[in-house]
């Protein structure tokens, strides 16, 4: 299985299926997804406009590397130049974290029934959703589809270690090594991605996007999720 329309929760949220992340909700920006604006006013979502599907077993994998530069003092670069060799020092740190359910369903709104795009509506002429779009003339993002997985095993770790190279980029060795390792699990389901649909009001019009618009958007604002 593969959701590429789905942004991940935040790291290090627990969010139970029934939490503060719910279909209907109404943010300004996927990183604002647990500050929806209808926060209060939030209508429960009819069963009928909803769509479930189960999955079996959900991996995510993800490596983010960081890597800086440390320059040399000038007196030594002048010798390897002397000798014509780039030798550069770089710090890097490493770090990944490894997610597993064992079963995972998700459940998605949709949007092109006409009851779902009455609910729509409605929802966009509550309080405070109403005001921000009248104030700032921009789309808002309503949160159209959760993945729920069921008993997860969660590894995090993260090594970081001060490199040689010598030209062409070839590693000599490392001065310092760290690295730390978290391992935990829970029965318990969660929350894990929910997927977005951009609203934009024109008049009376209301225009709902196609989810991969979003996930191109904002490829470079947030990580994207990988779910297989």
């Amino acid at each position: 299985m593969t959701l590429n329309s789905y942004f991940r929760v935040p790291n290090g949220v627990t969010i139970p299926p029934d939490g503060r992340l719910q279909i209907g909700h109404i943010i300004t920006h996927p990183k604002t997804v647990l500050s929806p604006l209808n926060m209060r006013t939030h209508r429960r979502v009819p069963e009928s406009i909803l769509e479930t599907l189960e999955h079996g077993s959900l991996q995510f994998f993800a490596t983010r590397t960081r890597r800086l530069h440390i320059g040399l003092p000038k007196v030594i670069e002048y010798f390897f130049e002397m000798i014509k060799t780039v030798v550069e020092f770089f710090f890097e740190e490493i770090n990944k974290v490894d997610i597993n359910f064992k079963n995972s369903h998700t459940t998605v709104m949709s949007c092109t029934h006409e009851e779902a795009k009455k609910y729509i509506k409605e929802s966009l002429e509550l309080e405070n959703t109403k005001k921000f779009m009248e104030k700032h003339k921009k789309p808002v993002y309503l949160i159209s589809g959760l993945v729920i997985g069921r008993e997860f095993y969660l590894s995090t770790g993260s090594n970081e270690h001060t490199q040689i190279t010598i030209d062409p980029g070839i590693p000599v060795g490392a001065l310092a090594k760290s690295g730390t390792e978290n391992k935990s699990s829970s029965s318990v389901d969660m929350v894990f991605a929910f997927q977005l649909r951009k609203i934009t009001r024109k008049g009376n019009e209301v225009l709902i996007s196609e989810e991969d618009e979003i996930i191109e958007h904002f490829r470079g604002a947030v990580g994207l999720t990988s779910v297989h």
